[in-house]
């Protein structure tokens, strides 16, 4: 996986949600991204595996500092699964 969006560069998508950084591997068409949302104020992430969503509430954090922990904590684990689903359906 490479760092395609970088927290230092989020992307406005809809309903008051930004991309805050996106981890992906175009060559298993499949990613990991971290959204912030303004309006209900938390992050939650989304994957795609094959490019079909794949939801986790794993990540779902309500202040930064909780978002880092699951990321220390998940985000490896994460990338390796959504690596290990999408080989498995070639």
């Amino acid at each position: 996986f490479s760092l395609f969006i970088r927290p230092d560069e989020p992307v406005r998508v809809l309903n008051g949600s930004y991309i805050i950084f996106d981890y992906s591997d175009f060559t298993i068409e499949s990613n990991f991204i971290i959204y912030y949302n303004v309006f209900r104020d938390e992050f939650f992430g989304e994957a795609r595996i094959r490019q079909i969503p794949d939801m986790n509430y794993l990540f779902d954090s309500t202040e930064l500092a909780e978002l880092e922990e699951k990321l220390r904590q998940y985000l490896i684990p994460r990338l390796k699964e959504i690596r290990q689903k999408a080989l498995q359906q070639t």
